[in-house]
């Protein structure tokens, strides 16, 4: 907790600096007297500010109070955060992986593209040696692309 000097007041209306007053009685030696937060251009004028201290140690606890209220409101929320951040964090889990598999598949059609474009600079009935999905070979053109079954083929088979 803050010493008294840092509590509640620290300028008056008018500009002037707040000090820690003590009033003191003469007639009681054990009792320090009632304490006060004044301007110290104090004059009984109204236009000074003159508090008693419990007032600034109530005001400075109301704030405290609430500083501690809206602590606890972000405490107890902090779960709720958590939670949020670990079901996105698997959100974007799940969407690396379907990037991931999407682009296989985007490799994979590439390919087949290129081979197609290959292919159909060949006429019908026709090989050609070439890479596909499934390894270097050839492979014939009638329509669709099968594998090549002719032993002549390039010389190669």
């Amino acid at each position: 907790m803050r010493g008294d000097s840092n509590l509640s007041y620290s300028r008056c209306p008018c500009g002037g600096g707040i000090i820690h007053e003590v009033r003191g009685k003469d007639e009681y030696d054990t009792h320090p007297g009632k304490r006060f937060f004044t301007c110290k251009n104090y004059e009984a004028d109204g236009f000074h500010y003159r508090q008693p201290w419990v007032f600034g140690v109530q005001k400075e606890l109301e704030r405290l109070t609430k500083r501690l209220e809206e602590v606890e409101l972000v405490i107890n929320w902090v779960p709720e955060v958590n939670r949020k951040i670990e079901r996105l964090e698997a959100e974007v889990k799940g969407f690396n992986g379907q990037v991931d598999k999407l682009t296989g598949e985007v490799d994979n059609l590439t390919v087949q593209v290129e081979l197609l474009e290959k292919l159909s600079r060949v006429p019908r009935g026709g090989c050609v040696w070439t890479w596909m999905v499934v390894g270097l070979g050839c492979f014939m053109y009638d329509g669709n692309v099968v594998p090549c079954t002719s032993r002549l083929c390039h010389g190669r088979v």
